[in-house]
């Protein structure tokens, strides 16, 4: 990729140009370093309306970073704080909606970022375990994934990406002393009903783990493989369980994350996360809740909910009244306005139809997770004279296929509303429901349901300001696997293609 072409240029403004290297000093060291990966993220200011992040990651010998043009328009830039000692810097500028920037070092245009996005992509759970991506290669089949869904027309405007961009990065443990020892993961992998919070902490970022968060990883299953979609089409990134400060939370606050010193907000990381032996006690000082947060487009609202430490199987008093206070202070004073809340665990991801059992009925009590967002859901409903208004779309992934799920009859004081899992964009899927269409009893409630194990990403098309949309789930393959309605056709959000 060339930089300057001085073939272009006259023998006299080469001189001239040369002579501008010498004032210059220093700043050629800038100009000749690489621009590594360029994006647009959206994030919520003080008055949540959307804000327009464009970031820049480039080598880490860069002494200043690029400019941002747009015709007689320079925007400066600014480095991000880089506690973690990542190899490469974040450059960051606060950009206006509806115009295009490109940067000044590689001429390269940022995505346009646009306040009603009418067309929208879908994706979880991108990136690719070690046993499945071995050494550098990049994450499959999330890259081609990835470059399909920047080549749709219409251009989708927005990408909502539900979380976890790094398994090759995060392994379940880490050696210590010579023995494993079990990376703190919000309980998933403990059978502690208070989901690890009373045992040892152990974290890949602390002082005794070889296993730290790195550049590297980030680059092969996330940044790489996505290069073409984060060039072409902005994002709204939520935080997985994957992106917890014991595994690679540092790269997701320095990367991903929303928050940032620009316009005077301050930019989170992760808390300390130990010396030279696991920290042992209370679990909750090295753990950051970070706070939901509105993002209010033009004929659409979203409300994205950082659930990384939600525990699957159990509900703790203690996370239950987190995400309790987080849900009411998004939900309590909604209006009539579409809206769908992000979050990376679903509140009813259904795992199992009859726990095991061999022969199922048609309709079963199904076996769901998130036991902590269903009990901080159910006391957060307890004080309200009805459902909030407006919440039309749960959309999550964590689990890792697509599933829809449709609810027959919405009770009062609930909130049994259509969701969508699409934790099917590139790791190893798995399912204990199969293909296809299934009916279950969930939260007293009967649902209908759609489940794939195939991998894919969704596609939303807004029709109208009242919240009506059409979307597909496009498979690795090309194929249109199955196509989901709001308002609800025939009882279902998603119906399979036959």
């Amino acid at each position: 990729m060339a930089l300057l072409r001085l073939s272009t240029l006259t023998l006299g403004a080469a001189a001239v140009w040369l002579a501008g290297v010498a004032i210059l000093g220093s700043g050629w060291a800038a100009a000749t370093d690489k621009v590594l990966v360029a994006y647009v993220l959206l994030g919520a200011s003080r008055t949540n309306q959307p804000q327009a992040h464009a970031r820049v990651i480039v080598e880490g010998s860069a002494s200043t970073c690029p400019e941002l043009l747009a015709g007689n328009d320079r925007l400066s830039m600014s480095f991000r704080d880089n506690s973690h000692g990542f190899p490469v810097k974040v450059c960051e500028a606060i950009i206006p909606f509806g115009k295009s920037f490109e940067i000044s070092w590689n001429m390269r245009m940022l995505p346009v970022a646009t306040l009603d996005p009418m067309h929208i992509l879908l994706f979880g759970d991108t990136g690719c375990k070690a046993s499945d991506c071995s050494g550098e290669n990049l994450a499959k089949p999330f890259e081609d994934l990835a470059s399909k869904a920047s080549q749709i027309s219409p251009l989708p405007q927005l990408v909502i990406h539900v979380g976890d961009y790094n398994y090759r990065g995060t392994p379940d443990y880490v050696d210590f002393a010579g023995q494993k020892r079990l990376v703190y993961d919000a309980g998933d992998h403990s059978l502690s009903p208070q989901c690890q919070l009373d045992a040892p902490y152990v974290s890949q970022n602390a002082g005794y783990s070889n296993m730290s968060d790195s550049w590297e990883k980030w680059r092969d299953d996330f940044f790489e493989p996505a290069r073409e979609l984060l060039a072409t089409i902005p994002f709204v990134f939520t935080r997985g369980n994957h992106e917890l400060c014991s595994r690679a939370g540092p790269g997701w606050f320095y990367f991903l994350d929303a928050s940032s010193d620009q316009g005077g907000e301050t930019q989170l990381s992760c808390p300390p996360q130990g010396e030279h032996s696991p920290p042992i006690g209370n679990a909750l000082n090295h753990l950051i809740f970070t706070p939901p947060h509105a993002l209010n487009f033009g004929s659409l609202r979203l409300i994205v909910l950082d659930s990384a430490s939600a525990c699957d199987k159990y509900a703790p008093s203690t996370l239950v009244e987190i995400y309790r206070d987080q849900l009411r202070s998004v939900l309590a004073n909604l209006d009539e306005k579409p809206t769908w809340i992000v979050s990376h665990r679903p509140i009813w991801g259904v795992k199992a139809l009859c726990a095991g059992a061999s022969n199922c009925p048609a309709t079963s009590q199904a076996e769901t997770i998130n036991k902590t967002l269903q009990a901080a859901l159910a006391e957060t409903l307890k004080d309200m004279k009805g459902s909030p208004p407006g919440v039309r779309l749960f959309v999550s992934g964590h689990m890792h296929l697509f599933q829809s799920l449709t609810f027959l009859s919405t009770k009062q004081n609930d909130l049994s509303i259509p969701q969508i899992i699409v934790g099917n964009g590139g790791v190893k899927t798995s399912s204990d429901l199969g293909e296809g269409p299934f009916s279950a009893s969930v939260n007293g409630d009967t649902a209908k349901g759609l489940t794939s194990t195939k991998h894919g990403f969704t596609t939303i098309n807004m029709l109208d300001p009242d919240g009506a949309w059409r979307g597909q789930i496009v498979t690795n393959d090309g194929e249109a696997l199955a196509t989901c309605h709001w308002p609800i056709v025939e009882e279902s959000l998603c119906a399979a293609h036959h």
